[in-house]
């Protein structure tokens, strides 16, 4: 008898366990997505006497997840590290693409590569 209800305790605590992840925790990375830039930010570069410049610059970013992603942000870290914000929708819908954009000068070091920044009020850090 000892030795059944010892089985019985350990089934339910292993029934118990299963439903542990779902918890409000777990339900909550649900609601999470990512963002990812396809193919290389395009920038273009001028330079003259005064020094090299970004005119402008635009990256295609999709929601790869499988919710809207909120509160879109996205930057470029240039060459001697300045940052730019462009500009594009604040939300993303599930596998859509969006094209943001920036044009303005910014001086920069040299020209050379840009490393993207993406972030959202809802993408997993």
């Amino acid at each position: 008898m000892f030795h059944c209800s010892r089985m019985i305790f350990f089934s339910l605590l292993s029934i118990a366990s299963l439903f542990a992840d779902l918890s409000p925790v777990h339900a909550q990375d649900q609601k999470k997505t990512r963002l990812r830039v396809e193919g290389e930010p395009h920038v273009v570069w001028t330079g003259g006497s005064s020094g090299t410049y970004a005119d402008s610059a635009q990256a295609v970013v999709r929601n790869v997840g499988s919710v809207e992603a909120e509160d879109v942000r996205v930057e470029l870290e240039l060459p001697g590290g300045g940052v730019i914000v462009l500009s594009g929708p604040s939300s993303l819908s599930p596998n859509d693409r969006a094209t943001y954009t920036w044009n303005s000068y910014e001086r920069v070091v040299g020209m050379g590569k840009v490393v993207p920044r993406l972030s959202c009020a809802n993408c997993y850090r």
